[in-house]
């Protein structure tokens, strides 16, 4: 079963908006090319709110993975 969570802080002047769901990020083999979705979001928060605006993405756990988006506040 897939689980979706959304939940957002405002912590240090920045709205952080967290993306957690069941899954695991897949290791990239040495030869293996990456899709571009994740850059050209990262490049589109930066372009919007500027160079300490932000995406990162990371397993939690075993069982979770969690998409961080990171918004300076003016």
């Amino acid at each position: 079963m897939l689980n979706c969570f959304i939940e957002s802080k405002i912590k240090d002047r920045y709205l952080n908006i967290f993306v957690k769901n069941t899954g695991q990020l897949r290791e990239k083999a040495a030869n293996e090319r990456r899709g571009i979705g994740i850059v050209n979001a990262r490049e589109r928060l930066r372009l919007l709110y500027g160079e300490k605006a932000g995406l990162e993405v990371e397993n939690m756990n075993e069982k979770m993975v969690c998409a961080t988006i990171k918004i300076p506040l003016r």
